[in-house]
């Protein structure tokens, strides 16, 4: 993708993110996202052509995972002062109930 071997294990959101995606001009970029070109990708057998050359992904960052523990721990207090974890279990007791 974009000259650059990339581990068949990453997430293809984020090899379109952050490998692909970068790569476009700013004004293919400018035509908004229903309108932007596929990801190309060449897939290469090992060993067939030689030594790889080309730069290797291997990982990316998940931007969307991090969690702020300050705000995880905000959210936590917010469910015990609200009785949102009562609620919650009448919930999941419901759901025990269905056929």
């Amino acid at each position: 993708v974009n000259g650059n071997i990339v581990r068949l294990d990453l997430p293809v959101r984020l090899v379109y993110e952050q490998v692909w995606r970068p790569s476009l001009p700013e004004r293919v970029l400018a035509r908004g996202p229903s309108q932007l070109p596929p990801m190309v990708v060449i897939y290469r057998l090992q060993g067939l052509d030689g030594e790889a050359t080309e730069p290797i992904v291997e990982e990316l960052r998940d931007e969307e995972e991090e969690v702020d523990l300050e705000e995880e721990l905000a959210m936590t207090a917010l469910m015990s002062e609200s009785e949102g974890m009562s609620v919650l279990l009448q919930r999941v007791r419901e759901m025990d109930a269905l056929p």
